[in-house]
């Protein structure tokens, strides 16, 4: 069972400092024990990215930059 709204997921994903912070907010919406493919599923959802190159081959690198880049939007960087 979900303990957060998915709008709350979303603003502490926003709000997060680092990315292991906004990794945290993920899996306590998600569930701890989800895949990187599900992980970047759910932030394509609610974020509407595109991965440049070769998206089909998402690691941990592409998963921090996009969180990376939510958490950085935030400062019109």
């Amino acid at each position: 069972m979900k303990t957060m709204s998915r709008e709350k997921a979303k603003v502490l994903i926003e709000l997060s400092s680092t990315v292991e912070e906004a990794d945290e907010a993920i899996e306590e919406y998600l569930g701890d024990d989800k895949t990187l493919k599900e992980k970047m599923a759910f932030l394509h959802g609610m974020f509407d990215f595109e991965v440049v190159g070769h998206p089909e081959q998402a690691d941990n690198m592409t998963y921090y930059s996009i969180l990376n880049a939510i958490i950085n939007a935030k400062y019109g960087m």
